[in-house]
């Protein structure tokens, strides 16, 4: 965002969906900005409920552009600890 390099893995978690773009989940631990929790939370019938996370870059805070899903159903359990950006929002560079 902005040329801010926000995240960097080799950790990563392709997530393919029904109707929905490729989604990538990358460890907590390898974001590299520091995340404010949201009030906002959606659910979602086969992960659970997932819990919206904002930053602050260069002053301007970007509200719910990061989710993750903390207590995902059981389908889902792997993304426990991972977070996912909006990637319409975002630059994803894979190497």
């Amino acid at each position: 965002m902005n040329g801010q390099l926000l995240a960097d893995t080799v950790h990563g978690k392709l997530l393919y969906e029904t109707t929905l773009s490729t989604r990538y989940y990358l460890p907590r631990e390898d974001v590299l900005t520091a995340l404010t929790p949201s009030p906002t939370r959606t659910l979602c019938p086969y992960k659970g409920k997932a819990s919206y996370w904002s930053f602050t870059l260069d002053g301007q805070t970007v509200e719910d552009l990061v989710w993750s899903y903390e207590d995902p159903l059981a389908d889902a359990a792997g993304l426990k600890g991972y977070l996912a950006f909006y990637d319409d929002e975002v630059e994803v560079l894979l190497d």
